[in-house]
This record gives structure tokens, C-alpha cells and sequence, in this order.
């Protein structure tokens, strides 16, 4: 075989391993954040904050708990929150870490 078949065949082959291997382990890791992000919110009492990962945007939602007590969401109430989510295993940061980005949904 010529080395550059043998080259070709190495990249399609790695090609091939990513595709199937990276959309799977990515999944994996973001249901694991979420997890850590729930656990954390419900040691800290803050019941009323819902989280939702995509990837590595973490999503702050203010839910209530009834709709006769409509409490909006406050920005002390979210300050916790935000601080766990920076402190998730592995960083925080543009370039490192699980997280990158925080948004804070209406």
C-alpha cells in the first residue's frame, strides 16, 4: 500500500470514531452537569430556580411555586445560583471549563 492510502485511511477512520463517539460522550457530560447544577440549587434551598443545560450555556429560569404567589425573581435570588454554576468541576471561563456562558431566561 502506498502511504498515502495509508494516511487517508487513518483519517477517515478517525473521522468515523469521532463522529460516532463525541455526540454520545457530549450528551453525557451535559446530563451530568445538570445534575450537579439540581443537587447543588437544592443543598442550597433555591427551590424556585430551575436550570437547563445546552451544551455549555447554563439557562436560570424563576419559577413559582403557586399562581396565587407570583414572587418575581430577583437578582440576590440568582446570585447563588450563578456562583454554583462557576464553580462546577473543571471551571469556569471563555476557553475553559464546562461553562461559558450563563444567560438568565424572562
Amino acid at each position: 500500500m502506498k502511504r498515502g492510502a495509508i494516511y487517508f485511511s487513518g483519517l477517515v477512520g478517525l473521522i468515523l470514531l469521532a463522529a460516532l463517539v463525541l455526540p454520545r460522550t457530549s450528551r453525557a457530560i451535559e446530563a451530568h452537569l445538570q445534575s450537579e447544577m439540581d443537587s447543588t440549587l437544592a443543598e442550597k434551598g433555591l427551590t424556585d430556580i430551575e436550570v437547563h443545560m445546552d451544551g455549555q450555556t447554563v439557562t436560570f429560569t424563576c419559577r413559582s411555586q403557586s399562581a396565587d404567589e407570583m414572587k418575581p425573581c430577583l437578582a440576590q435570588d440568582l446570585k447563588p445560583a450563578i456562583e454554583a454554576a462557576k464553580t462546577l468541576p473543571g471551571g469556569y471561563g471563555p476557553l475553559l471549563g464546562p461553562v461559558t456562558r450563563i444567560r438568565i431566561a424572562p
